[in-house]
């Protein structure tokens, strides 16, 4: 009876090991399991610039920031698994791993606007939230998105990213409607080393953003007292646009 009772605590505890085990792992790409341990990361957005005018706002190439939005959705982050101590690897040898499907990535994949700032105060917004596989993150994959889903009412409605700003005492607006992959990257090729709970975030650098772009070219197109760059643009406002279009992947940062 003793002999039994041993052999059933034994088959017990396998399986309890068993659960404990399983319950750690995370199906990805649904054929397979992550083997690394997972940790709880909030991943957040925000902006970030160089100088600020007198009231306290960012401020480049003497534009004025009073708003900035943006729709994200689709996040995918990829990491290096972390370095064994015991058994050391060659770089080449390693390679780039994706967290998708692991609870931050399905947080972060839904659709969001975030208010980045708001009346000129720089805010933080949360992307997503969840647990993720330990790691060294090197860089994000999202999309902005046209914001056109039923009940949207704000100024991201039918648009991806909406700017509100004034450039020489002139109101000023920048709206994007397309949507847009972005592969944020970290500035350190060893990427952020993610080991226990902890925080990333995507930084839309407006310096990058707007690299290069000359607002003394803009015009009041429709005659409104205001400077309007959009996908309509027309000429000088065209070019504003397109430069700004094409700065946006190289302006936003994994940090």
């Amino acid at each position: 009876m003793i002999n039994i009772m041993k052999r059933f605590e034994k088959f017990l505890t396998v399986i309890l090991l068993s659960f404990i085990t399983f319950s750690c792992f995370e199906v990805e790409n649904g054929t397979g399991y992550f083997l690394e341990p997972q940790f709880r990361v909030t991943l957040n957005a925000e902006t970030k610039a160089t100088k600020t005018d007198a009231s306290g706002q960012f401020i480049v190439n003497g534009f004025s920031f009073n708003t900035f939005l943006v729709a994200t959705k689709d996040v995918e982050m990829r990491y290096f698994p972390k370095p064994d101590e015991n058994m050391p690897t060659e770089p080449a040898n390693i390679q780039l791993k994706s967290n998708k499907n692991t609870p931050l990535q399905k947080s972060a994949a839904q659709g969001r606007p975030l208010r980045l700032i708001e009346q000129g105060k720089v805010k933080v917004a949360t992307v997503g939230r969840g647990n993720t596989v330990e790691g060294q993150y090197t860089e994000a994959e999202f999309s902005i998105y046209n914001r056109n889903e039923a009940g949207a009412t704000d100024a991201l409605k039918e648009r991806s990213l909406f700017i509100i700003g004034v450039y020489n005492d002139v109101f000023t607006t920048i709206g994007m409607k397309s949507d847009k992959v972005i592969v944020a990257m970290t500035e350190n090729p060893a990427g952020i080393l993610i080991e226990g709970e902890s925080e990333m975030s995507l930084v839309f650098d407006l310096d990058l953003l707007f690299a290069e772009v000359d607002f003394s070219k803009a015009v009041d197109e429709n005659g409104n007292g205001r400077i309007e760059i959009n996908p309509k643009s027309k000429g000088a406002n065209a070019a504003i646009f397109n430069k700004i279009q094409n700065n946006l992947e190289a302006a936003v940062k994994l940090k």
